[in-house]
């Protein structure tokens, strides 16, 4: 595509002055600032101070960049239909040059010449990304933007050189073989892939190859593998200075003349100062790499050792635990059973495949120090069977359990954690709302007329929520006889013998019970009165109903009442002294207190 043409002027020409002097200066930067803005914002337009001040100091440049980001949102076709166009203006705007002007045309030609192979490509594409790098922000302040050059600029260059490098791919074909000097020629041809640009070269070379070697390859076809190539330079491509090729288990070396590949700061960004003493040799770190690849090569073999041993003892584990053990349906357990592959290299491998693997151990090593192997497994159960979750976490961890469950009676009364399940999950995913503790005081407001005490309530209330209600129907029932006395002692009948008459049918010689001699009522021949004695028995193992009936019974019989204020003082509740009342043996009971 023709942004190519654009993007190989960032080596600049020479500077365009705002206050440029010649015509032809004045002409090409009215043209780099029409299509700039067109590139930029999708219309031509002027430019305030600010930004012709920027523009000025390098407009070919800067027109380059906003066609690179037009990319992002210009159609194809139309970004070419426009590149296209600013060449034919730049093109007949040479007629205005001077003979000056022509010399430095014909030397920035040269260098475009350059950009056009493999290595100048390379160099305009980090040159592009260190000047974009290098300009000083609107609001950085002077001293901010010189002290980022100065200890960023090492950093920057390094990285720019390294991520702008092509990515290759190989062809091997065997071609002949010289069996006196016992060397194979192949063709070797390669292609260099940039972001939207590839350089494709081929070349022949003799490599030494034993005779059983040649004779397999003209017996055989195998796909020929390069590793380890050092990347070098000749006559301005990145050509292989050497690499190895693996034959019948055998490994080979060629070379070739290719010179070191070295970006230099000097020539790409002559005028950041800070810039353009750095250099960066591929070559010389490319072998650095290389003579490494022994020890990565032991250091994995003792990462995967180490790994196979550690793989058992983590499924060991694993199908031990109380989670494995809960998992359904029962084909699912093996998606959480993975064994360790070790990736098996040797020296026939590449570097970069090498250093790769080395890489993701290192990641890998910290993962497995930091990472329980039970937590896809405990996320699982979370997920899909809280219930199971929740068993298993209080058996790996029974302390625990005594705590959640006590602690869950203070959240239990809302609907989020009515059951344990969901509350011990959000405790321990930190999710727990503990402005929603206050269940225990919500029951007490509640319950609390039931108790004599607070304790009392927090024993039943630490039982949970069914002690509660049990309590509460306890003294339901407690509170009935209660009633029941009261309204038997009330309840009219015309003869004692009879049953309960119907409501509205008494006659005038009908009596209330309160009325009667209600002492012995323990061994009263009146059923009644017998009710009335067995309910008031019933309730002495519950002092406060029994105080409350014995009241009753006070306040309602006349007769109980008289005694009561006469001999009442002697017996320590009104309770004792009803119990005392309804015995048959009263009178010896109150010699006895007197």
């Amino acid at each position: 595509m023709k942004l190519k043409t654009l993007l190989v002027v960032a080596l600049t020409t020479f500077a365009i002055s705002l206050y440029a002097e010649t015509a032809y200066q004045k002409k090409t930067y009215q043209i780099y600032e029409k299509y700039y803005t067109l590139f930029k914002d999708g219309y031509s337009h002027g430019l305030n101070m600010t930004e012709s001040m920027m523009f000025s100091m390098d407009p070919e440049a800067m027109t380059a960049l906003a066609a690179m980001s037009a990319l992002e949102w210009f159609p194809m076709n139309k970004l070419n239909y426009y590149i296209e166009q600013m060449e034919r203006e730049l093109a007949q705007a040479e007629s205005l040059m001077t003979a000056d002007e022509r010399k430095e045309k014909a030397k920035q030609d040269a260098i475009k010449a350059r950009q056009k192979t493999s290595v100048g490509y390379l160099e305009m594409a980090i040159q592009a990304k260190l000047k974009q790098w290098a300009v000083k922000g609107e609001f950085e302040k002077t001293a901010d933007y010189q002290k980022r050059l100065q200890e960023e600029g090492d950093t920057q260059f390094a990285a720019a050189c390294s991520d702008f490098f092509p990515k290759a791919t190989f062809n091997v074909k065997p071609l002949k073989y010289d069996a006196d000097k016992e060397k194979y020629d192949f063709e070797v041809k390669y292609t260099l892939q940039y972001t939207g640009k590839s350089f494709t070269h081929e070349s022949t070379v003799s490599i030494p190859i034993d005779v059983d070697a040649a004779r397999y390859l003209s017996q055989n076809t195998p796909q020929i593998p390069i590793v380890d190539c050092v990347w070098g330079e000749f006559e301005n491509n990145i050509t292989p200075q050497s690499y190895k090729i693996t034959i019948n288990g055998n490994t080979y070396t060629a070379t070739t003349k290719a010179t070191d590949l070295i970006i230099k700061g000097a020539e790409i960004v002559p005028d950041i100062a800070e810039l353009k003493s750095l250099s960066y040799n591929y070559s010389e770190l490319r072998r650095q790499h290389i003579q490494n690849k022994a020890q990565l090569l032991a250091e994995i073999e003792q990462y995967n050792s180490r790994m196979v041993e550690q793989d058992a003892i983590t499924q060991s584990k694993i199908q031990s635990s109380p989670y494995y053990s809960r998992i359904w349906p029962e084909y699912k357990k093996k998606d959480f059973i993975h064994s360790f592959e070790p990736k098996q290299l040797t020296n026939a491998d590449d570097i970069t495949a090498i250093e790769e693997y080395y890489n993701q151990i290192q990641t890998s090593n910290e993962q497995i120090a930091n990472n329980d192997p039970l937590q896809p497994i405990k996320e699982y159960l979370k997920q899909n069977n809280q219930k199971a979750f929740v068993e298993a976490y209080f058996e790996e961890y029974p302390d625990s359990a005594q705590f959640l469950q006590k602690e869950w009676l203070e959240y239990q009364c809302y609907y989020e954690y009515q059951d344990i399940h969901s509350f011990v999950i959000a405790y321990l995913d930190g999710k727990l709302d503990s402005n929603k503790r206050d269940c225990r005081e919500k029951a007490w407001n509640k319950y609390s007329k039931y108790y004599e005490s607070k304790d009392a309530f927090n024993t039943d209330f630490d039982k949970g929520k069914q002690a509660l209600e049990e309590h509460v129907r306890l003294c339901d029932r407690l509170d009935k006889k209660v009633e029941d006395i009261k309204n038997y002692l009330n309840m009219s009948v015309a003869n004692l013998a009879d049953n309960i008459p119907i409501a509205g049918l008494f006659t005038s010689a009908t009596k209330k019970i309160s009325t009667m001699n209600l002492q012995g009522a323990n061994g009263s021949s009146n059923k009644y009165i017998q009710a009335i004695a067995k309910l008031f028995d019933e309730l002495s193992e519950y002092p406060n109903y029994q105080e409350k009936a014995a009241n009753i019974i006070i306040e309602e019989s006349e007769k109980v009442q008289k005694e009561y204020d006469k001999n009442g003082s002697l017996f320590s509740s009104k309770a004792e002294f009803i119990t005392a009342y309804f015995d048959s043996d009263y009178k010896k009971i109150l010699k006895s207190k007197k």
